[in-house]
């Protein structure tokens, strides 16, 4: 079965200066074709993201460059870097507009964010957010491109009706009373990982906290429902090899 992985981050209000010359140079960020090998500027940049970044070891794109370190590997865990960590370059409402409208954002008119209601309204959750005073968590779920076409996420409906059904559990999981909660999510049609981003925080600034088991228990409960037909189907399968099996045993006893 293939992963599911979740990136969790916490939005700081530290300035993150030097780290911003990734986005002005836009030399490898942007995802090229072709198989030929990685440039020189290319394994610079990504040796230096993976010092910087290192929980990028455990993505999906890191896997793809390791095996095969091409243009088209390098660019697209380039990419993803930054894409998972805008959150330490810019400000709360800067990475709710960046995660809504940057390019491959699945879009419903200007922007693609959703919640609770299906074409949220940007200006507004710029609004709320701008005057929350307390922590704002980021969340990243990525699919394998192949398990997304299967499983039907490939688009921002299917995320948003499995996020609204989860959305008690992730109350549960960050200590926040679900009437308290506010989390509103875009879906990014990447090349070879499509993901959502999502941002989480409590109409409390006081409330809500995440620890290593809520991560667990977020991430168990979105890959049961995301691969639950799936899974099924597999129980379903050893259920009528587990029933054939006592049946010939039974068979070859008498």
């Amino acid at each position: 079965m293939a992963r599911l992985i979740q990136k969790t981050g916490f939005i700081g209000r530290k300035s993150a200066g030097g780290y911003m010359k990734y986005i002005a140079t836009r030399e490898g960020v942007e995802v090229l074709t072709g198989k030929g090998p990685a440039t020189e500027k290319q394994t610079e940049m990504v040796a230096k993201l993976l010092k910087d970044f290192p929980d990028m070891r455990d993505s999906f794109e890191y896997e793809d460059y390791k095996q095969a370190p091409t243009l088209h590997t390098a660019s697209a865990l380039i990419s993803a870097a930054l894409d998972s960590h805008m959150q330490n370059l810019q400000s709360e409402n800067g990475y709710l507009r960046y995660i809504a409208t940057r390019p491959g954002a699945e879009k419903h008119g200007a922007h693609g964010l959703f919640g609770r209601e299906e074409n949220a309204d940007l200006n507004t959750a710029m609004h709320d957010l701008t005057l929350h005073d307390g922590n704002v968590w980021t969340i990243i779920y990525s699919l394998h491109r192949e398990d997304a076409e299967r499983l039907g996420y490939n688009n921002a409906a299917a995320w948003r009706k499995l996020l609204v059904s989860q959305q008690n559990k992730f109350a549960e999981a960050f200590h926040i009373p679900a009437s308290a909660l506010h989390w509103y999510a875009a879906y990014h049609d990447a090349d070879t990982h499509p993901h959502i981003h999502m941002m989480v925080w409590s109409d409390n600034p006081k409330e809500g906290f995440l620890t290593k088991d809520g991560i667990a228990a977020m991430r168990s409960k979105l890959t049961n429902a995301i691969f639950r037909d799936e899974m099924q189907q597999i129980y379903e399968r050893k259920d009528v090899a587990y029933s054939d099996l006592v049946e010939a045993a039974q068979n070859a006893m008498r």
